[in-house]
């Protein structure tokens, strides 16, 4: 058994070089994402509420409603574009693109771990990338994620090549990076701002001590240029924003506080006369009175969730292998040394953790998701590959690194099953739901009217949505009208109420009523 093992450790180092374990990878991202592409047909609500339905309606021709203000337009437009020029099924293309810019999203992190750890760890790296679980789940749903990852990770590594030789092109490479991460995901705008002063600060510090005179230069002109590059990239978005809102940002949802903290003297734009309605008329800002301890504890909670766990162990056993290693080589590694070393990357490093710092400020205020969280999966691999050539060393000193074969091979296994739990639980009954509705009541002469309160089954009807935007003045259920149907989740109690107590509107018996409760309006 042991010479067994001997022979594929040996095969593994011969023939497993690193274009061939990046080409494995790829391939595996792909087959991936053509798997969700073909087998999934259940959504996240945030998809059918906002994502695949206004894909569809970019498909459709409705370029302008499709680009929604108060959403991240990144995979809308892309996927949108697609599907219009190929006809194809809007969430399938959806699904696809974000596949395509998980697989992207490899090649910038091949690049920023191979600035600090060997090409052939990086490359390990990039696999067990594509194969974490809780980037799997949430980059072939059809979610923001997978373009938030590529953009950011592109982003940080435009950092680090300023950092080591500051030029112009970078600069640009940097703005792009920030400016498709501004449209990729609404929190983008705060955090590429707060990238840039942390670019500025870096660089001052980095040449402080040698030329304070070129470190006042380099820290005011490069972050500048990125402005310039990011500014000018956004503009068209921040402009049709401006024109539909009145105010000229990413996203429509910043409105109400700058309203609030600002520009009080703006007023919030007034839709409640035309048929679409793009931004929030409150000025409220709503605060949550949550104790701070609750807050960090959901904030670590949804940093580890999502089968990251093994992953975030390797992280730290990679920290502390680099912050130690005088330390395990005195005392029992004595010929090892780390994969990076954490003194002479102490500014890269320093940054990185700034990255993920800057995200939880932006996170505290509001009640964040795991997914948001998907992002330090490629961020910290080069701590996790640093832990795992740790922990590879310790075995091989104790002869134990043939077991590293068939643990790999396990994990392998069961990282792939667990990224599949989208296509393995699915609820096939929204679908089933949303065409039972379609077939019923559709019109022969247009499309159905439909009073929206589920995400789930919406995508599934194809109709125009008479509530569409996700944030904006919804039409409440007491005054909504010129509605075909309404459509709720069955646990929606209090809307469900206030609907039976209206005299003009019926509700309607389906076979799927664990998944959604129907309403007819009727002549009065």
């Amino acid at each position: 058994m042991r010479k067994f093992l001997n022979s594929i450790a040996e095969w593994e180092n011969r023939y497993l070089t690193v274009p061939v374990i990046l080409g494995i990878a790829v391939l595996l991202g792909l087959l991936l994402t053509l798997c969700h592409c073909i087998f999934l047909f259940d959504v996240y609500r945030d998809v059918g509420n906002c994502y695949a339905t206004f894909t569809r309606i970019f498909a459709e021709g409705g370029f302008l409603e499709g680009l929604n203000p108060s959403l991240p337009v990144m995979q809308i437009a892309v996927a949108g574009t697609v599907s219009f020029v190929t006809g194809f099924e809007p969430l399938r293309v959806l699904i696809f693109t974000g596949g395509i810019f998980y697989l992207l999203t490899a090649f910038p992190l091949y690049f920023l771990q191979k600035h600090f750890v060997s090409p052939r760890l990086a490359a390990w790296g990039v696999l067990a990338y594509i194969l974490a679980p809780k980037v799997i789940r949430f980059s072939l749903t059809a979610l923001p994620e997978p373009a938030r990852n590529f953009f950011l990770v592109t982003a940080v590594l435009a950092v680090l090549l300023l950092f080591d030789r500051p030029t112009i092109w970078k600069t640009f490479l940097l703005g792009a990076a920030l400016a498709g991460f501004t449209l990729s995901r609404s929190e983008g705008i705060a955090v590429s701002c707060m990238i840039l002063v942390a670019l500025a600060i870096c660089l001052f510090l980095q040449t402080m001590k040698s030329d304070a005179w070129k470190a006042a230069k380099n820290a005011l002109l490069y972050p500048f240029f990125a402005f310039v590059f990011f500014l000018l990239l956004l503009t068209p978005r921040l402009y049709t924003n401006s024109l539909q809102t009145g105010y000229p940002t990413p996203d429509a949802r910043l409105n109400r506080y700058i309203h609030r903290y600002l520009t009080p003297s703006v007023p919030l734009r007034d839709f409640s006369s035309t048929p679409t309605r793009h931004t929030d008329l409150s000025t409220v800002v709503h605060r949550r009175e949550i104790p701070a301890g609750k807050r960090l504890s959901r904030q670590l909670t949804q940093f580890i969730r999502g089968s990251y766990e093994i992953y975030l162990a390797l992280a730290v056993a990679g920290l502390f292998a680099g912050l130690s290693a005088s330390g395990i080589r005195r005392r029992f590694l004595h010929d090892w040394k780390p994969a990076t070393d954490l003194r002479k990357h102490r500014l890269e490093y320093s940054f990185l953790a700034t990255v993920i710092l800057m995200h939880a400020i932006v996170y505290w205020p509001v009640n964040p998701a795991y997914r948001y969280y998907t992002f330090c999966v490629p961020l910290l691999m080069l701590l996790t590959m640093t832990g795992v050539d740790f922990c590879w060393a310790v075995l091989r000193k104790y002869r134990l690194e043939q077991l590293l074969v068939p643990a790999f091979l396990i994990l392998s296994a069961a990282q792939i099953h667990n990224g599949f739990d989208s296509i393995l639980n699915q609820e096939k009954r929204h679908r089933q739901a949303g065409q039972w509705i379609a077939e019923r009541f559709t019109p022969a002469d247009r499309k159905l009217r439909i009073l929206n309160y589920n995400g789930y089954v919406i995508y599934w009807v194809n109709g125009k949505i008479v509530n569409p935007y996700y944030e904006g003045p919804p039409l409440l259920p007491e005054y909504a009208s010129e509605f075909d149907v309404a459509i709720l989740e069955p646990d929606d109690t209090g809307r469900i109420e206030i609907l039976r107590s209206r005299a003009d509107v019926t509700e309607v018996e389906t076979p799927y009523g664990d998944v959604v409760t129907v309403f007819r309006q009727v002549a009065p």
